[in-house]
């Protein structure tokens, strides 16, 4: 579609399994991008991404429910997205996906069984690596895992809601948020102890100091049912 000067949106459907390469080049006008492919081959690397040509002038990125793995460097230098939904049935992201995304903002996380990251190798295997502007995280219903690693070094958020569904978060999960200052949980107290969280900061109010309760701030913690208190939880 190289030199489809007036091309925009455009839609990636389900079963696409390999891109060759420069297959937007010169699309000026492409802003909005809808990606079905469920699972769709590595790229490699930035360069011979669909996008990377006009990463640029993209706007709004949209992933559908069906995608399982969403490659290398998709999303890289999206200088203009300024939110991202990660669909439920996503199994796993591949390294520099938003890397450079400089104006994301908001990031909901709605993958029920993804794949831990790696904290043994470079902060760019993690996807949110760079993405300096986010300032909102919501993990969404239905979540009971929150992969290690998945919002390390993530400094500029200053919120995160966490759904009464999650059972436990990895190692690093919230390593470095140190921007934090409003965590608000839907669920109760109770609900919360039991929460696995695998180290101290994995907990992100580790670094927000104050957490809230269905939007109360919590002063008293009267814990009534829970069986179990895990580590980290206050």
């Amino acid at each position: 579609f190289a030199y489809c000067e007036l091309l925009n949106p455009v839609t990636i459907p389900v079963g696409v399994k390999t891109f060759g390469t420069e297959v937007f080049y010169g699309c000026k006008s492409l802003v909005s991008v809808i990606w079905n492919a469920k699972e769709c081959q590595d790229f490699g690397d930035p360069f011979v991404a669909p996008f990377y040509r006009i990463s640029s002038k993209i706007t709004s990125i949209t992933f559908g429910d069906e995608v399982e793995y969403i490659p290398t460097a998709l999303c890289y230098g999206m200088t203009n997205i300024k939110e991202i939904t990660i669909p439920k049935n996503v199994k796993k992201v591949d390294t520099e996906v938003f890397q450079n995304c400089s104006k994301l903002e908001k990031v909901i996380w709605n993958a029920q069984e993804c794949e831990d990251f790696s904290f043994n190798n470079y902060m760019i295997k993690f996807p949110f690596y760079n993405c300096s502007a986010i300032s909102e995280i919501i993990i969404g219903n239905n979540v009971e895992h929150i992969p290690a690693c998945c919002f390390y070094g993530v400094s500029s958020v200053s919120s995160v809601i966490f759904s009464a569904s999650v059972k436990s978060v990895g190692k690093y999960g919230f390593y470095g948020c140190t921007g934090l200052n409003k965590v608000n949980y839907l669920g109760t107290i109770d609900e919360w102890v039991g929460i696995e969280f695998e180290a101290k900061d994995s907990n992100p109010v580790y670094y927000s100091g104050d957490m809230y309760v269905d939007n109360e701030l919590l002063t008293i913690a009267k814990i009534e049912s829970a069986s179990r208190i895990n580590d980290y939880v206050f």
